[in-house]
């Protein structure tokens, strides 16, 4: 009896121990809510933005130009190769008829190991989340310790960095344009001796998630001339300013140890890029093109400027102005510290833009025609830090515009909170409809399409099991829809889209089509004087290679080389057109495949 007393006791005992502890744990939770909750609603809004990729998966609608028919077909393949860690001129096979271990990027970037991990669709959409979450931390940090420091502001830095966070991010860029906020944040603590050791870990960790020929190396470049100001103004060599800049540029060396190593010296394989045939703009066209940047930024790395933001700046860098007028008494603080603000982010922009045109200027063609480092490097791509500095010039305005109606009241409430919430509701209401999907059909010139009928597995699943055949032993082509999906599907493909392959390789391939583009001045072109995109173009199609099975198309007029395509052990084409006359190609019509699934007819042709 004593004894039950005492375990009773102790049983007892424990249970108020873990009482006490819960109740504490809960309670931690609840003071945490009540004391974040604005940070708490506005990561709720960040992340339900990309919560229709969680709920449909597979049939969530996604933006092929440039990522599923490209970057992430290349990580699943380099995944599947068993070749991640080979030397840079093994041959990866089942992509292009095998292509170099080099063209398929560096095997530290972390979206990679995602791609590998979760496949192509989950990996995306924690991809997308987590660049949408480090925009906004980052954008949030940044305004808050280094821009609108009062508590006052505390609403515009929610605002804003909610309206950067949601913005259509390149998906296989990482954080190369959502991750500068939070790069400039550890940079400018640094800088003002106000580091701690998780800001050189940032400056360490982000380049395993970004892109250096992307953004990094123009953000570095920035950060080196910010560097040089302050040298030059306060005479002293700023050490672990410089240090910061050094490591980062360092860690990308090491990351990106296959570009440079093939940049700086000489590769075994002619690149296709050294064919490139790099057009230039006459001077009124480079102007427009400038001025189109500035107002609309670019597709890689949008802004959405126009027109609420460019509206806001407008009005509050006159505000700004015009308070040297006494009679209207605007009382704004730190006036000229805004002013310097203001004025040395809008040149910046400006100077981008500029930037932009000037590198399209056809007088500098010849220079970029017979540099090779001008055909394997864009140096105009200064525009990704755009969208991080017009949200800076957005939050800056917004404070103008907050202390001029600071005083102001209806119906107790002050009109200044009423008028920043309005804008930036208006602003997150012109973004928040907007993803990378919707981007990608005004750019890549095709409908919606969902990554299951882009992909249609189980179309394919049933063309490879009528071919029979392992899959390595034989090579096909795609005509009227992109090569990445019969890569996605196991094929061994002949044509695809690389961003550095052989051109012997390319012109072997050139071969098959030959006779289609000489019909085809634009195809011609588009394959000769770039070629990035080594697909089997085929006159009556365009590029687009996006021919869904509500199109309806016939082609009557086809001309491949049959020589051409034996010699490069063509078996199969599949088609996502009707061919009429595939038996003067020497091909023959096994099966027609339609799936419910699937966007696409397809026409199985053999080569015979």
């Amino acid at each position: 009896m004593l004894v039950a007393l005492k375990v009773l006791s102790v049983a007892s005992k424990k249970l108020v121990f873990e009482n006490k502890i819960m109740t504490l744990f809960t309670g931690n939770i609840i003071d945490c809510i009540r004391k974040h909750y604005t940070i708490i609603i506005s990561l709720i809004i960040v992340i339900s933005h990309v919560a229709p990729y969680y709920i449909l998966g597979p049939t969530s609608q996604i933006g092929v130009h440039d990522t599923f028919d490209s970057n992430l077909i290349w990580y699943k393949v380099l995944a599947e190769s068993g070749m991640v860690f080979a030397p840079s001129d093994a041959i990866v096979p089942g992509f292009m008829d095998g292509l170099p271990r080099l063209s398929f990027g560096s095997e530290f970037y972390f979206l990679f190991w995602l791609i590998a991990g979760f496949g192509i669709l989950w990996g995306y959409i924690i991809n997308i989340t987590l660049m949408h979450i480090v925009g906004f931390v980052g954008m949030y940090f940044l305004l808050k310790t280094h821009f609108l420091k009062e508590k006052k502001y505390h609403i515009i830095c929610l605002g804003v960095a909610i309206c950067y966070a949601i913005l259509p991010f390149y998906p296989p860029s990482g954080l190369s344009a959502s991750g500068i906020p939070l790069a400039l944040y550890a940079f400018l603590n640094i800088r003002q001796n106000q580091a701690s050791w998780k800001d050189w870990l940032l400056i360490i960790v982000i380049p395993f998630y970004s892109s250096l020929v992307y953004s990094f190396f123009f953000f570095i470049t920035a950060i080196g001339i910010l560097w040089l100001i302050d040298v030059i103004r306060d005479r002293k060599l700023h050490q672990k300013f410089l240090a910061a800049i050094a490591l980062m540029a360092g860690v990308f060396l090491v990351i990106e140890y296959r570009l440079v190593s093939s940049m700086l010296f000489e590769t075994w394989f002619v690149s296709h890029r050294t064919g490139y045939v790099i057009a230039g703009s006459d001077f009124i066209e480079a102007l427009k093109i400038a001025l189109n940047n500035f107002i609309y930024g670019h597709y890689h790395s949008p802004s959405f400027q126009t027109p609420i933001i460019m509206l806001t700046i407008g009005i509050g860098f006159l505000f700004l102005l015009l308070r040297y007028r006494p009679k209207l008494n605007l009382n704004i603080e730190n006036q000229s510290e805004t002013i310097r603000q203001v004025l040395f982010l809008l040149i910046a922009c400006i100077i981008i833009s500029i930037w932009y045109g000037v590198m399209s200027l056809e007088l500098l063609t010849p220079i970029k025609q017979n540099l090779s480092i001008f055909r394997t490097f864009q140096f105009d791509r200064f525009y990704w830090l755009q969208s991080t500095i017009w949200y800076l010039l957005f939050a800056l305005s917004l404070t103008v515009i907050y202390q001029i109606f600071d005083k102001t009241k209806l119906m107790k409430i002050r009109v200044s909170q009423i008028a920043i919430v309005l804008i930036i509701l208006l602003q997150i209401g012109l973004v928040y409809p907007t993803s990378w999907a919707t981007t990608s059909e005004q750019v890549g010139g095709h409908d919606s399409i969902t990554f299951e009928q882009f992909y249609a597995e189980k179309q394919f699943m049933m063309i490879r099991d009528d071919i029979g055949l392992p899959q390595e032993s034989y090579n096909v082509i795609s005509i009227g829809l992109h090569p990445a999906i019969a890569t996605y599907n196991g094929f061994y493909t002949l044509d695809g889209y690389s961003w550095n392959y052989p051109l012997e390789y390319k012109m072997r391939f050139r071969n098959i089509i030959a006779f289609e583009l000489e019909k085809n001045e634009t195809l011609r072109l588009y394959f000769d004087e770039w070629g990035n995109r080594c697909y089997t173009f085929v006159d009556g199609l365009n590029a687009v290679s996006m021919y869904t099975k509500d199109k309806n198309v016939t082609l009557d007029n086809l001309q491949l080389n049959i020589t051409a395509m034996h010699e490069l052990q063509c078996s199969y084409v599949i088609s996502a057109v009707n061919i009429s006359n595939y038996v003067s190609n020497s091909l023959q019509l096994l099966n027609v495949y339609n799936h419910p699934e699937s966007a696409w007819m397809i026409f199985l042709y053999e080569v015979i």
